[in-house]
C-alpha cells in the first residue's frame, strides 16, 4: 500500500523498525517460528485485530531498510521512511503524513506483543483525550515500556511529540521517543494504567524482547510451544508455562542482568 493518509481517523499504530542492530544484526528479517520474518509476525499480530489502514510501519530511509519496507508493502500496511537515528523525528513525520493526533507506539522486536492491551490502550486514550501519554505503569512509577517483557505499547499525542522535539536536542530523547515525556510529568498529562499487583513480578522478571541471539532462541522456542497455530498468545498462558518451567525464567533473568533497557 503506498504512503498516504489514513482517512477519517485520528489515531494509528506506528510500528518502529530498522535493520541495524549491533547485538543481533538483521534480526527483523530473520525467520521466526515458521513465519517468514520477525517483522512479518509482528505485522500479522496487529492485522489479526486491526485493519491495515490503521497500521504504519515507520522505518528508516537507509538503503539497508529496503527489505523492511518491502515486508510492509507485502503485508498491505502503510510504510513511512524517515530518519534512521532521530526516531522521534521519524514518528513526528509519520504522524504528520497521516494526520494523526495520537499514535500507539509499537517496537517491532517484541514477538509476544499483547494486542489485547493495545485495544485497551486505544480505548483508554480515547476516554482521556487530553492525556499526552497513556500506558501501564509498575507501582514504583516505572512505565512498562521500560521492562524487558515486550508485551506493552504506548499511547502518545502528536502535540507531546512536537513538544519533545523543541524542548531537547539530547540524542537519548530523540532515539527513545517517549522517554522525555514520562520523565517529565510536571509538563505532560500522563494517564497511568495500573498493573495487577500479583503480576508485577512476572512482568518485571520476564524477557521476551529480542536484542540478542539468546533472546531470539528463547522467544522462538517459547512461541513454538505455546502458539498452537495462533499468532497472538495471551500473557497469562506464558505466565503459567513459565511457572512450571523455572529454568527458562532463570535464563531470562540472566539476560535481563546482561542487557540494559
Amino acid at each position: 500500500m503506498p504512503e498516504g493518509r489514513i482517512e477519517n481517523s485520528k489515531w494509528g499504530i506506528v510500528v518502529q523498525a530498522r535493520h541495524g542492530s549491533s547485538r543481533l544484526p538483521q534480526k527483523m528479517i530473520k525467520p521466526f517460528a515458521g513465519y517468514f520474518s520477525l517483522l512479518d509476525l509482528i505485522l500479522q499480530k496487529l492485522l489479526d485485530v486491526f485493519s491495515a489502514d490503521k497500521i504504519i510501519l515507520a522505518t528508516s530511509n537507509n538503503e539497508s531498510d529496503d527489505a523492511l519496507a518491502a515486508i510492509g508493502d507485502k503485508q498491505g500496511v502503510y510504510v513511512f521512511r524517515g530518519s534512521e537515528k532521530d526516531v522521534l523525528d521519524r514518528f513526528i513525520q509519520a504522524s504528520t503524513a497521516h494526520s494523526l493526533t495520537h499514535a500507539v507506539r509499537v517496537c517491532a522486536d517484541n514477538p509476544f506483543l499483547d494486542v489485547k492491551f493495545i485495544s485497551r490502550l486505544i480505548e483508554t486514550g480515547a476516554a482521556h483525550p487530553h492525556s499526552d501519554y497513556v500506558s501501564a505503569f509498575f507501582s514504583n512509577g516505572l512505565p512498562t515500556i521500560r521492562s524487558h517483557s515486550g508485551f506493552f505499547a504506548e499511547w502518545v499525542s502528536f502535540e507531546a511529540l512536537k513538544k519533545v522535539a523543541v524542548s531537547t536536542s539530547d540524542v537519548l530523547f530523540h532515539e527513545h521517543v517517549t522517554n522525555f515525556i514520562y520523565n517529565n510529568p510536571d509538563i505532560f498529562q500522563i494517564f497511568r494504567i495500573p498493573l495487577l499487583p500479583e503480576r508485577e513480578s512476572f512482568y518485571s522478571g520476564v524477557r521476551l524482547t529480542i536484542d540478542t541471539s539468546s533472546d531470539f532462541d528463547i522467544a522462538e522456542s517459547l512461541f513454538r510451544k505455546l502458539s498452537g497455530g495462533r499468532v497472538n498468545i495471551d500473557p497469562e498462558d506464558i505466565y503459567h508455562y513459565l511457572e512450571n518451567n523455572p529454568y527458562i525464567k532463570n535464563e531470562m533473568r540472566i539476560n535481563i542482568q546482561s542487557n540494559e533497557k
